[in-house]
């Protein structure tokens, strides 16, 4: 069963093979998107329609930029990354009205099937008033769920495969298998928000769901359990963190995945803190579509710094001094955003970025 998913090689193995790169480190700003596509789309409006309507329109106008979902998917297995980290508000994950929206879409586009996926905290049962979960929006679309396994269950290192990194940063990387089926169309849907630990999440943070030891990102031996099984996030490896994830994405993960889209509806503060910071949302009737994650993180941490550029950081910035509570608890004490762009994750300079600007 193995063998039938082997590990891709990464974009620097294909990028040497051709002896297109003479010294490291790597710097490949553009490598993601066909020239004649943006590296992203931000889609704007929608606010006079329901929520679900209104993201459906912003990622069907934002899509139109590869193909629309039939140039993407028709014929192919999808599967689909969401964010369900939350078991107690729904603020927490991709919103229902997105992965609705985006089902619709897929749907739409005659894929062979759709599977959701990821390894989540129970998020797709998080319950809010007047809104069904994410686990009924993915049933009422007729897709599979897969939910994956954590490292304490029995077997749940069947559905993940060991793959190598061109980096000492980890010892052993373990993905979910499914992403190397050739035939499968990979997507991640990811929630525009604050983190407590490491600042900022969004595309590239997202992909840690796909992976068997979750917690190996911070820790600096990925292989050893956690100490303290109560709570993973309190452990030893933050400030290498930044390297490990931007590692992980650049030379096994990013490359397997088509298109990430960046739920920016309702953006949200304060996601489990940091104190005094409490889970809020505003109103910003923003999808943004890309082949650069990094670029699009970039993007979408500059909305977050514009609605309160007294309170959050710049995206680019010091995150390890000032009086910001999200510095304050940022454990990593360093921005990861600028470390993978100096890892080669993406972009991070957005004048360098081809950026399309829609709005319905």
């Amino acid at each position: 069963m193995r063998e039938a998913f082997p590990c891709s090689l990464s974009r620097r193995q294909v990028l040497l093979a051709g002896g297109a790169v003479a010294a490291s480190p790597l710097l490949v700003p553009r490598v993601f998107g066909a020239p004649e596509r943006p590296d992203l789309v931000v889609v704007r409006g929608g606010d006079a329609l329901s929520p679900v309507e209104a993201s459906y329109q912003r990622m069907r106008e934002g899509m139109k930029r590869w193909g629309g979902a039939p140039g993407l998917v028709k014929g192919k297995r999808v599967l689909l990354k969401v964010n369900a980290t939350e078991r107690t508000s729904q603020d927490g994950n991709t919103s229902v009205p997105a992965a609705a929206a985006l089902l619709r879409l897929l749907r739409e586009g005659e894929p062979a099937d759709i599977t959701v996926l990821g390894q989540e905290w129970g998020g797709f049962d998080s319950p809010r008033a007047g809104q069904p979960t994410l686990r009924q929006v993915i049933g009422e679309a007729k897709a599979n769920l897969l939910e994956l396994p954590h490292y304490w269950q029995k077997g749940s290192q069947d559905l993940y495969r060991q793959c190598p990194v061109e980096d000492d940063v980890w010892h052993q990387l373990w993905v979910a298998k499914a992403l190397f089926d050739p035939d499968t169309v990979v997507l991640n849907l990811a929630r525009l928000k604050t983190h407590p630990h490491c600042v900022y999440t969004g595309c590239v943070k997202n992909v840690i769901g796909l992976t068997y030891r979750m917690y190996g990102f911070h820790k600096k031996d990925d292989v050893a359990p956690p100490k303290n099984a109560g709570n993973p996030a309190d452990s030893d490896g933050w400030d290498v963190f930044p390297r490990k994830l931007g590692v992980a994405f650049r030379d096994v993960i990013g490359p397997r995945i088509a298109l990430h889209i960046l739920d920016a509806d309702q953006p949200t503060f304060g996601w489990r803190g940091p104190g005094p910071e409490r889970i809020e949302t505003f109103a910003a009737h923003t999808t943004i579509l890309g082949t650069d994650a990094l670029a699009m993180d970039v993007f979408g941490c500059g909305l977050l710094h514009a609605q309160r550029p007294n309170r959050f950081v710049e995206p680019l910035g010091e995150w390890s001094t000032g009086e910001s509570p999200y510095v304050t608890f940022n454990k990593s004490k360093t921005n990861y955003l600028a470390v993978g762009g100096q890892l080669g994750v993406g972009q991070t300079d957005l004048k360098r970025v081809d950026i399309d600007e829609a709005t319905i």
